[in-house]
């Protein structure tokens, strides 16, 4: 049975406050990176949660090798655990065990798995943890960057209502450069190939576009450096949502071999729910957090059956349109020269 490595590490910006989880998986050649993150939370949360979510990627038995920084982890789960349980989840002073919801499930975790716990001196230029770090961090930016500036309305939202919150995500398969200070502005991993043996990257842009009347267009157009592929397509009565996420689909189908595919959009619809809600949605069986079914539901099957089937997927949202590798004019004027009339 091939080991798996896991390395781990959990993050928080106050304590409690804003936290984030990072995951760096290392099986069969490949390396893949993971995380999420929570408004409020702890420190010592984040580590475990780091070290839960490692072990549920796993879906049958499995040897596994897992790293980590903290020690409150490590002997946790290795030593005191066992007291913690036989003292009916007590303290030696009779406190209430902190976390013990967590420990419970990662205690499931570890006796399905045959786990060998170890630990590393945390910012020591070790690689692996440092990137688990960067990840960790990563996932906290991800939160504050939905945070509403003083003063503004979040979108959608009156004046008054409560400050939007980012639910938790899971983020698979991402591009690794050496590791800096804090990681790289860069595309965002989604979802994870299959096959080991994808193409070099290619570059797919989408762009999705409605008019008055409810007429829309898609634009997709796939670059590898050498070659450039449009395709666009129309639809009556539809939304930009579902043409952005048409124009992902028709360039991803469009492809004739699994592929590294860096995707870049203007959409913040398509970059949140690639990046953030599609694990989530799936987990809830389609339903958003308010129980309503998630909307373009069909789209998004298809788009997660085409990127885990086949596919390794990273998502660049550019914010400013003058920082995208191809102009919203060009990608607007593509997808609306095909709009119904």
């Amino acid at each position: 049975m091939e080991q798996v490595k896991f390395y781990t590490d959990g993050a928080c910006r106050g304590n409690p406050g804003q936290g984030g989880w990072g995951v760096v998986m290392c099986h069969g050649g490949q390396e893949s990176y993971h995380f999420g993150a929570e408004e409020e939370t702890t420190n010592n949360r984040m580590e475990i949660t780091a070290a839960l979510r490692a072990l549920q990627m796993l879906p049958h038995s499995a040897r596994v090798l897992l790293t980590t920084d903290s020690k409150y982890l490590i002997q946790g789960i290795t030593q005191w655990i066992t007291k913690w349980k036989a003292n009916e989840w007590r303290t030696a002073d009779k406190r209430p065990v902190s976390n013990q919801d967590l420990w419970l499930l990662l205690d499931e975790c570890n006796q399905r798995h045959q786990v060998e716990w170890a630990w590393v001196k945390g910012h020591s230029h070790h690689r692996e943890n440092e990137l688990a770090d960067q990840l960790a961090n990563l996932a906290i930016d991800g939160l504050e960057s939905l945070r509403p500036k003083a003063g503004a309305r979040p979108p959608g939202r009156s004046a008054n209502s409560s400050n939007l919150k980012q639910p938790n995500g899971h983020l698979f398969e991402a591009e690794h450069e050496q590791p800096t200070e804090r990681p790289a502005r860069g595309p965002t991993p989604v979802l994870q190939a299959t096959d080991s043996n994808a193409a070099p990257s290619l570059q797919l842009n989408v762009f999705g576009l409605v008019r008055s009347g409810g007429n829309g267009g898609w634009a997709a157009i796939v670059e590898d450096g050498v070659r450039r592929q449009s395709f666009q397509g129309g639809a009556r009565r539809t939304t930009e949502n579902r043409m952005v996420l048409t124009a992902v689909l028709k360039g991803l189908e469009a492809l004739p071999k699994p592929s590294r595919v860096v995707l870049c959009t203007f959409s913040e619809y398509l970059y949140r729910g690639l990046s953030n809600w599609l694990p989530r949605w799936v987990e809830n069986n389609w339903r958003n957090s308010s129980g309503d079914q998630v909307k373009n539901k069909d789209l998004w099957e298809a788009l997660l059956a085409l990127g885990q089937g086949r596919h390794e997927l990273l998502v660049r949202w550019s914010r400013d349109p003058d920082d995208a590798p191809i102009s919203r004019a060009e990608m607007e004027a593509l997808a609306g020269e095909v709009i119904p009339a």
